[in-house]
């Protein structure tokens, strides 16, 4: 059972660890500069957790990309990006 549950911990940091890299690449191709992206996305570290949900094998509740959509609107940057 141990092992079972420390199989599910590494699937599940494989998975945040992507997904919070699709965000970090979709804040780059809006525009935020690779800093910037940095700190967004460790100030939103509690959303993202939520946005991504607890259950990898079912995919993320948000999109990487309305993840970063939203971090975008709620941190006021002046990105001219179309949103």
């Amino acid at each position: 059972m141990a092992l079972m549950s420390r199989n599910n911990n590494i699937h599940k940091e494989e998975f945040m660890e992507e997904y919070r890299h699709d965000i970090f690449i979709m804040l780059l191709s809006m525009g935020v500069d690779r800093s910037a992206a940095i700190a967004l996305i460790k100030t939103s570290k509690n959303d993202i957790e939520i946005w991504a949900g607890s259950r990898p094998a079912t995919g993320s509740i948000v999109t990487p990309q309305m993840a970063a959509r939203m971090i975008v609107r709620a941190s006021n940057l002046n990105i001219e990006s179309g949103l």
